[in-house]
């Protein structure tokens, strides 16, 4: 079955500006490709909620310290 994925970079750092923690780095080999749309045709949470963030032009998210590895 097939999925559609955003590919990551390989290498380097990916870096997140917290306006609470400062920079957060994530390091770019050790993030997976992510999963955009799975195999039965359905969006992935995390897309979707992107999707609905920019639709609304929700220019800041808050997040618990439980989902800061989700950013990325």
């Amino acid at each position: 079955d097939r999925v559609v994925r955003f590919r990551c970079p390989d290498s380097g750092t990916t870096v997140l500006d917290d306006l609470i923690k400062g920079p957060i780095l994530f390091n770019n080999a050790e993030l997976d490709d992510l999963v955009l749309q799975r195999s039965d045709g359905v969006p992935t949470y995390n897309f979707a909620v992107v999707i609905d963030d920019v639709t609304m032009n929700i220019s800041h998210v808050i997040r618990g310290d439980d989902h800061v590895n989700n950013t990325p």
